[in-house]
């Protein structure tokens, strides 16, 4: 794809995060980077206090009960060729250390350096791995393979398969759900999953993991086929947290009414805001959904992503592919449940370098929903994302969403291509009049709506037209200005306009090239000399080698 020239000291300065990022990361002004993690891991087995092999799941927990009492670092390997049939609990412990939880044949997987556990692309492992993993399996229904104890800490697990041949029907492989929620030293901390395998060959598993804890790490796992067709499911969910909470390089597949990701869903326990999930770090996912068979055509798929509850949030260098629809069309949903409560918090979140394609709709900001108290959801930034090749119908397609009560919304140097042509409602922002939207930006995008329809680029769902006008009528004292835009006539004054994508000058637009060429109208055209929409420079390398 094309280049850039390299940017001098500080020159990404305009690219700053412009609200609070998660505790621990910090961002670069000379890269345009955003440095650090928000929970640090290390990974070395010298020293180990205790290091055997277990067989049977009896085996496991007899050695999990004694590592829990155990000072220093206890190890404990399954070969591939074990089975684990049963539920086993990780356990609180009564001395300071470790338990590794791990294959034999950690070899044979994806290398990973001793004390260098970061989550890289080519850590992750498939299915192919899972020849070197033991295999956990079910044991009853609504069992777990794994579930913890009050205040369980520091388990590593790694090179683990989970699986369900059973049938037994289960809310979660893993379970990190503390039996007591209202105390925050019960929580699970330190959790490492790593390199882990997760498939149900039946339709009623829920989710992998329940991540209700403190620190936590999740990364370079292979989710392939997760999902219950008469519950709603996740390959990950929090419903309630301390955080932090690092999800760094997995591959998730979930069929059925499903989320690949979300946070938030259930009434906060507690009082305040102590168990409202913070700082969270998402980076490098591949998120898909199945397009035939087990929860695919109709299989009333939902969102890729989404916050019902969180607070300082970074999605990062993510690819979202495949969404059927039948249960919520949008890719990426950020919003605020309290499920029919009055606690609820979201808050600062940044989502930068997601490409999202063969979806229905892209990205939505939908306010609220069953929260009864006086929050809404605030300073959320959307920034150099690449939103393209909707599958919308009669009516989706909409790259862009602003709904019901939000305030200090940011939508800026986005690339977004509407739906096909031929979808005549299609558009790239949509408002929709529901509850009232204060302080929101949409500036320095390149929005294409379809040569179609080359008018809707920002569409009103509730009468009140399309263009400036339509997002002066619904959002209170917002911006919407400076954005090239496929567009003619006189509804978009304050814009660039150009009659059709070809105009935009991408490099290849076939070929799903959108940097820009020279004489591109979106070129230095912002205030501070930097391009309309996504830098696209930055993102193909936040998202190499995710797909």
């Amino acid at each position: 794809m094309g280049t850039e020239t390299p940017a001098p000291t500080g020159a990404f300065e305009w690219m700053r995060p412009l609200y609070t990022l998660p505790t621990g990361l910090s961002f670069n002004a000379d890269t345009g980077a955003i440095d650090g993690t928000v929970y640090e891991t290390t990974y070395s087995e010298s020293g180990a206090a205790s290091d055997v092999t277990v067989t049977t799941q009896a085996n496991l927990q007899t050695e999990i009960n004694s590592a829990a009492a155990r000072a220093g670092l206890s190890i404990i390997r399954i070969a591939p060729s074990s089975t684990i049939t049963g539920q086993t609990t990780l356990k609180a412990r009564s001395q300071v250390g470790w338990t590794y939880i791990i294959s034999t044949q950690l070899a044979s997987l994806p290398s990973i350096t001793a004390g260098n556990v970061v989550g890289t692309v080519s850590n992750r492992v498939a299915a192919a791995n899972v020849t070197n993993m033991p295999i956990f399996e079910l044991g009853a229904t609504n069992g777990h393979h794994f579930d913890v104890e009050n205040g369980a800490t520091n388990y590593y697990l790694r090179g683990l398969a989970f699986k369900n041949t059973t049938g037994y029907a289960s809310s979660s492989f893993i379970e990190l759900f503390p039996p007591t929620a209202t105390v925050n030293a019960n929580y699970p901390d330190e959790i490492v999953i790593q390199q882990c395998y997760f498939h149900s060959s039946s339709d009623n598993v829920r989710r992998a993991i329940q991540c209700n804890t403190r620190r936590v790490a999740i990364m370079d796992n292979y989710c392939d086929r997760m999902g219950d067709q008469s519950n709603e499911s996740q390959w990950l969910v929090s419903t309630a947290g301390v955080g932090p909470y690092r999800i760094v390089n997995n591959y998730s597949n979930v069929g059925g009414t499903s989320e690949n990701i979300m946070f938030g869903g259930s009434a906060l326990p507690g009082s305040g805001e102590t168990f409202a999930m913070a700082d969270i770090e998402v980076r490098g996912e591949l998120w898909t959904k199945p397009t035939t068979g087990y929860g695919g055509t109709g299989g009333n798929h939902k969102n890729h992503f989404e916050i019902k509850t969180a607070r300082r949030v970074l999605v990062e260098g993510c690819i979202a592919r495949v969404h059927n629809g039948g249960g919520q069309q949008f890719s990426v949903n950020i919003k605020l449940s309290g499920s029919s409560s009055a606690k609820g918090w979201c808050q600062d979140v940044t989502v930068r370098f997601l490409d999202v394609s063969q979806a229905l709709d892209g990205i939505v900001v939908s306010g609220t929903e069953d929260y009864t108290g006086s929050n809404i959801v605030n300073r959320i930034e959307f920034c150099h994302n690449l939103v393209r090749d909707l599958n919308g119908s009669a009516s989706n397609g909409h790259a862009f969403r602003l709904h019901q009560s939000i305030t200090n919304v940011d939508f800026h140097h986005n690339t977004l291509l509407a739906a096909a042509s031929g979808n005549d409602l299609a558009s790239c922002l949509q408002l929709v009049n529901s509850g009232q939207r204060t302080s929101c930006r949409v500036q320095y995008n390149i929005m294409a709506g379809t040569d179609a329809t080359p008018t809707w680029n920002v569409k009103s769902a509730d009468g009140f037209g399309e263009g400036e006008t339509a997002f002066s009528a619904l959002v209170t004292t917002g911006t919407f200005a400076s954005n090239l835009c496929v567009a003619t006539g006189s509804l978009y004054p304050n814009q660039t306009r150009v009659a059709n994508r070809a105009a935009i000058l991408f490099t290849n637009l076939a070929g799903d090239d959108y940097t820009l060429q020279a004489g591109s109208p979106a070129k230095g055209a912002d205030p501070n000399g930097h391009d309309y929409g996504a830098n696209m420079t930055l993102l193909n390398a936040a998202i190499a080698g995710v797909e």
